[in-house]
């Protein structure tokens, strides 16, 4: 591996036609090259090649990747070049490298789509998938809090401070800074998508997270009531009050069935034979619900 400055740049003409620009560190090294590539022109007609001193210095970072491969990288400045050389360094000899490239070539967009794959077929865990009422609020965060910033923005050039940034002043759907607790949902999901690029090694690292994981930027929320449970003989009594409702209360209450999975059951989900028992696949969202789809005609 190597870190070196660049001074000098030759720019010469293909047989295309195209420009084209090597950059050197020395004006020495630039004019030899200059000197060859003015003979091929010579030779084929082609624009003859032109050596400048480039405006701001460069500064280029090479190393070879785990299969031996040379790599090269510019930046700005000497610190930037020092601190991924460090990071290669690092990485190659642990094992865990991510060529830069591949973040550059994706953008958030394209990783949500991976993402959300994944959490539509076998879920964040790789255990089951998400229901359907999770899949759609990932999707509601990401299409109105995510998308509308990040979506074309390369992996690569998501900083720290940038997602800091985008938390503490994200706007919701009235154009007002949104809520303490869409602003923390929609920063976690973020994050928690990064992760999943480091894990498919896209990414090195999680760009919104600091050196130790952490992420001071998101907002605190209130803390959240701690649930209260009827107990048997309180159940009871609620379903006794509840009129033409009596058994719906006490079989929702009994079986710990969410509202989404009860809506959806239908005759077929329920065997009231020797050993009764109700069969349950699926769960309705809210806007169906609303909409009086998923039920069984002859119910």
């Amino acid at each position: 591996m190597g870190i070196r400055k660049l001074d000098w740049a030759v720019t010469y003409s293909a047989v295309s036609g195209k420009r084209l620009r090597h950059e050197y560190e020395t004006e020495a090294k630039a004019r030899q090259f200059a000197e060859v590539q003015t003979s091929r022109a010579r030779e084929l007609g082609l624009q003859l090649p032109a050596v400048s001193k480039l405006r701001s210095r460069r500064w280029e970072v090479g190393y070879q990747d785990p299969q031996g491969k040379w790599k090269t990288k510019r930046v700005g400045t000497k610190e930037q070049a020092e601190e991924f050389h460090k990071d290669q360094t690092r990485s190659v000899r642990s094992g865990s490298y991510v060529d830069p490239k591949l973040a550059a070539g994706m953008t958030v967009a394209q990783l949500y789509g991976v993402w959300i794959a994944r959490i539509e077929t076998v879920g964040a865990t790789g255990r089951r998938p998400a229901t359907p009422k999770t899949v759609q609020g990932y999707e509601w965060l990401y299409r109105r809090m995510i998308e509308p910033y990040w979506g074309q923005f390369p992996l690569s050039n998501i900083t720290y401070a940038g997602v800091a940034e985008w938390t503490q002043s994200m706007k919701g759907v009235d154009g007002r800074i949104a809520g303490l607790d869409t602003r923390a949902r929609a920063s976690k999901q973020f994050s928690r998508m990064l992760d999943h690029g480091v894990g498919v090694r896209v990414l090195a690292a999680n760009p919104a997270k600091d050196a130790s994981g952490a992420r001071d930027y998101v907002p605190l929320t209130k803390t959240a009531r701690k649930p209260v449970y009827l107990t048997r003989p309180q159940l009871e009594r609620l379903a006794a009050c509840s009129g033409r409702h009596e058994l719906l209360v006490r079989f929702t209450g009994l079986t710990g069935l969410r509202w989404g999975e009860v809506t959806a059951l239908v005759i077929g989900d329920l065997d009231l034979g020797p050993k009764p028992y109700v069969s349950v696949s699926k769960g309705l969202l809210r806007s169906q619900r609303s909409a009086g789809l998923g039920r069984d005609q002859g119910s």
